[in-house]
């Protein structure tokens, strides 16, 4: 998701199986992972079925490594 835009794989999707509507448009693809993650768990602790008081926890799963990181809020994302 780090590695792409949503315009350019669309547009890819098109031109390589000529792909014409009826299909979703939108990836959600991101250029900054902390950014993304913050945002991620900002609409989830806002959602108004979620309680206060449930804990909220940050991962990054490492597709080169295998390794599952947490990182605090405030705290930079290991890459």
């Amino acid at each position: 998701m780090l590695t792409f835009k949503d315009e350019e794989l669309v547009e890819r999707l098109r031109t390589q199986w000529d792909i014409r509507g009826g299909h979703a448009d939108h990836f959600h693809a991101f250029r900054d992972l902390e950014e993304n993650v913050r945002h991620q768990i900002q609409k989830v602790r806002s959602h108004p079925w979620w309680r206060a008081d449930i804990p909220v926890r940050r991962f990054i799963y490492d597709v080169r490594t295998g390794a599952l990181n947490e990182f605090a809020v405030g705290s930079a994302v290991a890459s």
